[in-house]
């Protein structure tokens, strides 16, 4: 988003007429004529500049939010066409189409640089905006060159420095974003994690942001370069237009971004139905495990209530005589539960696969009688208790308050808990789950060492749509209180273990092949959910690591408790943040 006009018909003269750059000339050609026929000639006038600032606005911008290498040199041709002007010197014009090509080369790096490191869209759009008018002002030849039009280096440096750290504009960013941070956390709240793979969303967002923080802020400096009274209401309709012109260029360049990332593979419209009929959804095949939870008695104890789907607590009794704790979750009728349970069971079925010994607890449809009623669902084991009474039994429960320096250093010199932790993390995301907190993720000591297993994957195996849903992504960490997104850190930042590596590898050499997806497919996955399972079992094969980085809705957090606190509300989580295994 163009941060100051400075190629305008304003900024360069020569025998008293103004110059226009190439991209001027061009957008004043289409719509003068128009604009002409329509107003008077003083009001065709400011119709004329106020429509090409625009045009040009969303000529410049949606290039940068698309892929590919036509919108990389359609985005080099904009900058490079609205910086040299039309009938000036062949030097003046080689060094101002050098500078627009800089300007775009910036622009376009930050913006790869901010994709990588995940940031919210809201974020990445106001850095945008900073980068671009810094960009604006440091690479725009007029700005080094004093009114006699010599050279003037230390003007043109000290003209970009007020620009990019002037107060007023830096105030602009910081509300705009705290605003845009705010709606993409509910919008991320509400789609339960989804949003991030949105690329044509997630682009509004940043452009919008961008194209806000831009219009603001340019209008902001114009107003001190001239001298001119202070003007809030201008300032902020300049904003607002410009935000929506950059969230109209913006959602072009998702829509662009968005095609030329998408997957072949497409399921058929039966394809989920399909998936949660195999025998092993059904539960009428399982290994031994399974069998034994899916044919004992089962005695319910108490129904548990403030979850999100309807949860019986009891325990089976198993043809050996072992009696072992159990959750049943009946079929509610409704998508969520469908999507849960097929999640689950295709979770435990998945873990056996990669042999993983820190996946999830037994899983297995079955019916049960509860208070002389036949219903039909699915079992769970209890195992363990959750992690953070594990980890951190009397640390803080509170949203932003971190543990303890201690705490971190002992969780990270426990080795078999550390390395448990990372392996479960990567069935985790190898599931593609978003809801991470660290209350669904429990730990258990046995005979054959430490495990840590994970529950609640009611949002896992998103079918593949794209190459961003072959990447995996921490998600939220942050639940009911704040322990998770600290220890996630602390595994992230340390390589997998070599076994965990190398039982990823072989699950990837053994079922990434058209058969292997059609023996993955049994477990209760569509060809879609299979090839998001593949894509991020290869990355974790390929890097060895968990992925650093992703966007959490923390500014709205911190908003939504804000408005707690001020309506005198305790916004402290009123769940038992015990686990429903502990006695």
């Amino acid at each position: 988003m163009p941060i100051l006009d400075s190629h305008n018909s304003n900024s360069d003269k020569d025998a008293g007429h103004p110059r226009q750059t190439y991209l001027d000339a061009a957008v004043h050609s289409a719509i003068d004529p128009i604009a002409r026929e329509i107003f008077t000639p003083a009001k065709a006038k400011v119709v004329e500049d106020e429509v090409t600032h625009y045009s040009k606005a969303f000529i410049k911008t949606a290039p940068l939010f698309m892929k590919g290498k036509l919108a990389l040199g359609g985005l080099a041709l904009t900058y490079v066409a609205d910086q040299a002007k039309i009938g000036d010197t062949w030097q003046n014009q080689a060094t101002d189409a050098t500078l627009g090509l800089g300007k775009a080369a910036v622009l376009k790096g930050s913006f790869a640089m901010m994709e990588s490191s995940a940031l919210t869209p809201a974020r990445a759009g106001i850095q945008l905006g900073i980068v671009s008018r810094t960009a604006e002002a440091g690479l725009t030849r007029e700005n080094y060159l004093d009114k006699d039009g010599k050279l003037n280096f230390t003007g043109g440096l000290s003209t970009t420095l007020k620009t990019a750290l002037n107060p007023g504009s830096l105030a602009v960013d910081a509300l705009t974003f705290g605003a845009a941070d705010v709606v993409w956390g509910r919008m991320y709240q509400q789609s339960r994690g989804a949003i991030r793979f949105d690329s044509v969303m997630n682009r509004t967002f940043q452009a919008g942001a961008m194209g806000t923080a831009a219009g603001s802020g340019n209008e902001l400096v114009r107003q001190w370069q001239s001298d001119e009274k202070f003007n809030l209401s201008l300032i902020m309709g300049r904003g607002l237009a410009d935000g929506l012109v950059g969230a109209a260029a913006g959602r072009v360049g998702g829509m662009q971004s968005a095609r030329y990332d998408r997957l072949s593979l497409k399921d058929s419209p039966t394809a989920m139905s399909e998936a949660r009929q195999t025998p092993f959804q059904l539960g009428k095949i399982g290994d031994a495990n399974q069998i034994a939870l899916r044919d004992g008695v089962f005695t319910p104890t108490k129904e548990i209530g403030d979850l999100m789907t309807t949860t019986w607590k009891g325990t089976i009794t198993t043809a050996e005589g072992q009696v072992k704790p159990v959750l049943f979750r009946p079929d509610t009728g409704i998508e969520a539960f469908a999507y849960r349970k097929q999640s689950e069971i295709a979770g435990y079925g998945l873990g056996a696969k990669i042999d993983f010994a820190n996946s999830l607890p037994v899983s297995v449809a079955r019916t049960v009688e509860i208070n002389g009623k036949t219903h039909s669902g699915y079992v769970q084991e209890i195992t363990g208790k959750n992690l953070l009474e594990v980890v951190d039994p009397h640390g803080p429960r509170k949203m932003f308050t971190p543990p303890s320096r201690k705490v971190l250093d002992d969780f990270r010199q426990n080795k078999p808990l550390f390395e448990a932790y990372q392996e479960a993390w990567v069935k985790r995301l190898i599931m593609g789950e978003w809801d991470n907190h660290i209350l669904n993720f429990v730990s258990e000591k046995t005979p054959a060492g430490t495990t840590v297993k994970n529950i609640d994957l009611g949002d896992g195996l998103r079918p593949a749509t794209t190459q961003a849903d072959l990447i995996p992504r921490p998600g939220l960490r942050r639940g009911y209180e704040n322990l998770n997104q600290y220890l996630y850190k602390e595994a992230a930042n340390a390589p997998l273990p070599h076994e965990t590596v190398a039982k990823v590898q072989q699950f990837v050499d053994t079922y990434n092949t058209p058969a292997g997806k059609v023996e993955l497919q049994g477990l209760g996955l569509t060809p879609q959910q299979v090839e998001g399972v593949m894509g991020r079992a290869d990355w974790f094969a390929k890097h060895g690591r968990l992925p650093k980085r992703d966007a959490e809705p923390t500014t709205y957090r911190f908003a939504q408790r804000l408005y707690q606190y001020l309506r005198g509300r305790n916004p402290a989580s009123k769940v038992d943040l015990h686990s429903l295994g502990d006695e």
